[in-house]
């Protein structure tokens, strides 16, 4: 959800997780979630957790990896918009397993999201959601935060 469309599009044109002529669609599906987190009458909030090394891998041309930074920087100033940085030396974390999403609705039981080598799975059981949503909440309490000094 935070990235630009020229890097989703780099990211996954250089994956053989997703086949090229699949690669459009799964790019336009990322683009309509990111559209979520501007949309004007009920933008999403999001929270993300980004380690330090998912920032620094290249990622096509060097304009390409300035312009997805660039984006984060701009994204981080939204006010529906969080965005922390775990580095290597912050401490241990429960997430050391992969990427997940923890999706939260007042209208609806919150449900996991996690992407896999040749898909995705979305976690409904009620008595597994709460081990993500620890896990995220260790992440957030090891990761950078804006007041954060130098450490």
């Amino acid at each position: 959800m935070l990235q630009t469309e020229e890097y989703a599009s780099a990211t996954t044109s250089s994956t053989p997780r997703v086949r090229q002529d699949h690669s459009e669609r799964f790019v336009s599906f990322r683009m309509a979630r990111t559209r979520r987190l501007s949309d004007a009458e009920r933008p999403f909030h999001l929270h993300a957790v980004v380690t330090e090394a998912a920032l620094r891998l290249r990622a096509g041309e060097v304009k390409l990896q300035s312009n997805q930074l660039q984006h984060l920087v701009d994204m981080a100033k939204r006010p529906t918009v969080t965005i922390q940085i775990v580095r290597p030396e912050d401490c241990l974390h429960t997430a050391l397993t992969g990427q997940f999403i923890v999706l939260d609705s007042d209208n609806v039981r919150s449900i996991a999201y996690a992407e896999l080598h040749d898909g995705a799975i979305y976690i409904h059981d009620s008595e597994q959601i709460p081990s993500y949503t620890m896990t995220a909440e260790s992440l957030q309490r090891v990761a950078l935060t804006h007041s954060s000094r130098s450490r």
